[in-house]
């Protein structure tokens, strides 16, 4: 490749100053520049425009046609440089969606098990009610519907919002479970009549918001029973 002209650069030290060249240009740039007063001059005028403001331009060295090779050389340049903008801007838009989306997952869909010490739950006649914020309950029937097993969990906007709820949880009369309370998964049938009711540990609800106890046997019934803890019986 023949010698790269001053014309060539000058071109590049606007980018060689904003330090957006590759290695390879850059090394081109240094070469030059130890070896022509002319750009050196240029270069220390934009690099440091201030200190040259009160004096004369220098001449600089002739300048020589651009040839075809120097021609390749800066669309070369000057693709890299493209690239690498496309790339670093398509690198930070999915850096800040992924950013967005888990911030998301994180404040407004993970939800968090509430212990029942935190509940707030109490009984009012025939319901059993809470005054602590809760974004969701979940619960489940033994097949005979005597025994429900609950709990509560929360999510961290629910926690930031401050949002007041003196919610009815559900209704524990002996004609049943209420079906118009939302975010209940029991398997509800007309007859049951709920004489228990259990409030189960973090370890037994991560099995039971998966559904593994919608087909339940009597050991998944003896397990629910030893990770819970009696809240609620009707003793009449």
């Amino acid at each position: 490749m023949s010698k790269v002209t001053c014309d060539v650069i000058k071109d590049l030290i606007p980018l060689y100053v904003d330090d957006v060249l590759s290695e390879d240009s850059k090394k081109i740039v240094d070469e030059h520049l130890e070896g022509c007063a002319g750009c050196s001059d240029y270069y220390k005028r934009l690099k440091e425009p201030d200190d040259f403001t009160e004096r004369e331009d220098k001449e600089s060295e002739p300048v020589k046609d651009i040839t075809d090779d120097d021609k390749k050389v800066i669309q070369g340049i000057r693709k890299n440089i493209r690239s690498k903008k496309v790339r670093t801007a398509i690198i930070t838009a999915l850096c800040i969606i992924a950013s967005v989306i888990g911030l998301f997952y994180f404040v407004v869909v993970r939800e968090i098990y509430i212990p029942f010490q935190r509940s707030g739950i109490y009984f009012n006649k025939d319901e059993m009610r809470t005054e602590e914020m809760f974004y969701r309950s979940y619960g489940v029937y033994t097949p005979n519907g005597k025994e429900c097993y609950v709990y509560l969990t929360t999510t961290l906007y629910t926690n930031l919002t401050q949002y007041y709820s003196e919610a009815k949880i559900k209704e524990v009369s002996d004609q049943g479970i209420s079906k118009e309370l939302p975010y209940l998964d029991y398997n509800y049938e007309e007859g049951f009549s709920c004489k228990k009711i259990y409030y189960v540990n973090k370890e037994a609800a991560k099995k039971l918001g998966r559904g593994d106890y919608m087909n339940m046997t009597e050991s998944d019934i003896e397990e629910l029973k030893n990770s819970s803890m009696l809240i609620w019986e009707n003793i009449e």
